[in-house]
């Protein structure tokens, strides 16, 4: 019988939750994805840039809906308790969790009507300042994000 609970509870070395490390490396295929992107879009390759973003967007609803949302409710006691002192990891929890929302909301929008057709990037300066207000939110909360992981562990060590 195994005992090692918080290797049951998917937690491995160092006590950080198994699907927080795997988050980490997802956010981070993201970012390349967005980087990539970026790339292409500067080459002229807007229907790669295009479907790097779209990929990059899924990946960032995903990690959101199947990781983020359990661990952050599994741990909601903890963030509670935090939450009166006006603790550092509190305040960028909150700061994430809002800047997050935000920037995959305007990923999916900017992806949605790029896969629907009705997204012309030459025709107006919304669009191109849209995609640009997009891509620095969405930065922000993976910096972020990344920010938070780092707290994680620091509070799991």
């Amino acid at each position: 019988m195994d005992l090692d609970l918080p290797r049951q509870l998917g937690h491995e070395a160092g006590g950080v939750p198994l699907q927080s490390q795997i988050n980490l490396v997802i956010q981070i295929v993201i970012l390349s994805l967005i980087v990539i992107g970026l790339v292409a879009w500067r080459r002229g390759k807007l229907d790669q840039h295009g479907k790097l973003m779209g990929v990059a967007t899924v990946l960032g609803i995903g990690s959101i809906l199947f990781v983020m949302i359990p661990v952050f409710t599994s741990s909601l006691g903890d963030f509670l308790n935090d939450l009166p002192s006006g603790s550092l990891r509190a305040q960028i929890n909150i700061l994430h969790g809002v800047i997050g929302i935000v920037g995959v909301s305007l990923a999916g929008v900017v992806t949605g009507r790029w896969a629907s057709g009705k997204f012309r990037v030459g025709k107006s300066c919304y669009s191109k300042n849209l995609m640009r207000a997009t891509v620095a939110v969405w930065v922000f909360a993976l910096v972020l994000g990344i920010g938070v992981y780092l707290a994680h562990v620091l509070a799991w060590m």
